[in-house]
């Protein structure tokens, strides 16, 4: 089930078998043995395109990962250790993973020293796929759901677009920014289709005059440098960790209309066993955002 559940998560045979120590024919064997044991092919198998699930396959993934889960957890409850060890994989968007993913590992670090984690940073869609096939346990992100895919979440906290500028551009002594006085500024956002959706909305809402967005960039530090450096004025997320990470150079206004909030989450497959280290995971951010003033 182990050589399944990495060839599933990896799409690579030849991946897979690197990761777990063997050799690729050796895995390719297993595997073999895996579907006659099953009756039917798991994978799918084109040089062109590469591997994929066949439907007997994507019946049994959720199945084999919860297997897996469910042995280590049980071996968490006979040692009857807080000691947690092993690997976590967890999967967060750009904006979440400059800001939450830092203070997340700070806290694991001295709860659990030894738990290792692996931090994959790519766009939602991207991330979603992961979470489908086992290449990540849990997401961090502003998706709940999608199409095809239902995902048990549980949100963390509220944020809203808002303007950071260098504080050598004037805006005014006030705390907050009306959205024309945008105009005819250069602008910077969070090139990332959340951020984007939800940014086009709101002007939309607001009969907002046209913004000339000059930078679309893939990382919040990048976005702040480029404020800092007084080239445009950013319209990012805004929430308490973005804010504890801005130098103190930049200011942080609030959007006049106020724009909706909309809500980072922590997801998972509900049709998947959580492992003892997601559900520690899921705990101490349940705390680090119980901390925080919003």
């Amino acid at each position: 089930m182990e050589v399944f559940v990495a060839v599933a998560s990896v799409g690579s045979f030849t991946v897979a078998a690197k990761e777990l120590n063997t050799s690729r024919t050796a895995l390719g064997a297993m595997i073999d043995a895996l579907e006659e044991t099953f009756g039917g092919q798991l994978f799918n198998r084109k040089r062109s395109v590469g591997i994929s699930l066949t439907t007997n396959g994507e019946r049994l993934l959720p199945l084999a990962i919860s297997l897996l889960r469910d042995a280590e957890n049980i071996g968490h409850e006979i040692a009857n250790t807080q000691d947690l060890s092993g690997e976590l994989l967890i999967g967060a968007t750009v904006s979440l993973a400059g800001t939450v993913v830092p203070h997340l590992l700070e806290r694991l670090a001295k709860t659990h020293p030894r738990l290792r984690l692996r931090i994959v940073v790519r766009g939602v869609d991207e991330l979603i796929e992961m979470l489908n096939v086992g290449g990540i346990e849990l997401l961090l992100s502003y998706a709940t759901s999608t199409p095809v895919q239902k995902l048990a979440s549980e949100a963390l906290f509220g944020t809203k677009l808002g303007v950071i500028a260098a504080k050598t551009v004037s805006l005014g002594e006030v705390p907050d920014v009306s959205v024309n006085q945008l105009a005819g500024r250069s602008v910077v956002i969070l090139d990332n289709a959340v951020n984007r959706q939800n940014l086009f909305d709101y002007l939309r809402r607001v009969a907002a005059p046209e913004i000339d967005v000059k930078y679309r960039v893939g990382t919040l530090p990048l976005c702040i440098e480029i404020v800092q450096r007084g080239l445009a004025l950013g319209i990012v997320p805004v929430f308490p960790l973005m804010k504890d990470q801005l130098p103190e150079s930049i200011a942080c206004y609030d959007l006049n209309p106020a724009p909706s909030f909309y809500r980072a989450s922590i997801s998972w497959r509900p049709d998947v066993s959580l492992s003892f280290q997601a559900k520690v995971a899921i705990e101490e951010l349940r705390k680090l955002c119980l901390e925080q003033v919003w």
